[in-house]
């Protein structure tokens, strides 16, 4: 069974690797995907492949096996965070990361106010903020990996406690990850949600997403930026779900 972490805040975050910039651009490449943390065969290959050229990268289910270890303290073009929230039976943490090319102004974790039943976990959010080149507001980024196996209740608290963190923001937005919205009642409540955020969501070519009980679950929202194209990459099956890739350009 998965074990609960009893550390301090201060202890959920970790850091890897070192930036290529102190400032991202403000045409920034963006990858989104739930690893699943690495089970499958080749997923690490694939992995630092999709990274590749990335300037901004939020993975959910993210496992620091030594493998992955290695791959990130050897990173010199992306900073990683990683917001832990579990320990595997091997002792591997587990949980949100946000790999950018420039090193966050500041990183916050956001754990989600319930537990999973099975588990006995939380599941784990990731905010952080860069500066950008050319503009005088900072870019929050929200790495979301949503609560599952409890209450439409209790998932709206997990929203409400994102909504606290980005509703203050002045500047453009990127709110992406597995939001497990496989049911109508989730997928309402986080496009209200969104719509009270000013937050628009990133179009991608229909029925190509990955999708649990019919519904979407992963997704990409955004605010004071244009999406200039979103691929979903059905070629990498190195998880059970799909990487997302867009462009856009940050305003």
């Amino acid at each position: 069974m998965l074990r609960r972490l009893l550390h301090q805040p201060s202890e959920l975050l970790r850091e890897f690797g070192s930036s290529a910039r102190q400032r991202l651009r403000r045409r920034v490449k963006v990858l989104v995907w739930n690893v699943n943390k690495q089970k499958y065969e080749n997923s690490q290959r694939d992995f630092c492949r999709l990274c590749r050229g990335m300037d901004i990268v939020l993975v959910q289910e993210a496992c620091i096996r030594p493998e992955m270890r290695g791959f990130l303290h050897a990173s010199k073009q992306q900073r990683w965070v990683l917001a832990q929230n579990l320990l595997t039976p091997a002792r591997h943490p587990a949980g949100v990361m946000t790999g950018s090319k420039a090193a966050p102004l500041h990183s916050r974790h956001i754990k989600s106010p319930h537990a999973e039943p099975f588990t006995r976990t939380h599941k784990m959010s990731l905010a952080t903020r860069y500066a950008v080149k050319g503009i005088g507001r900072a870019l929050l980024v929200v790495n979301v990996h949503a609560v599952n196996f409890v209450s439409t209740d209790k998932f709206a608290h997990q929203l409400r406690a994102l909504e606290d963190i980005i509703s203050p923001h002045r500047g453009p937005v990127i709110m992406a990850g597995d939001f497990n919205t496989w049911n109508a009642k989730r997928q309402r409540l986080l496009y209200e949600t969104a719509a009270r955020l000013g937050l628009m969501e990133a179009g991608f070519a229909p029925g190509e997403k990955t999708r649990c009980l019919g519904h979407e679950v992963d997704k990409v929202f955004f605010r004071e930026c244009s999406v200039v194209s979103a691929r979903v990459r059905r070629d990498v099956k190195t998880s059970d779900h799909y990487p997302l890739q867009l462009r856009a350009v940050l305003e």
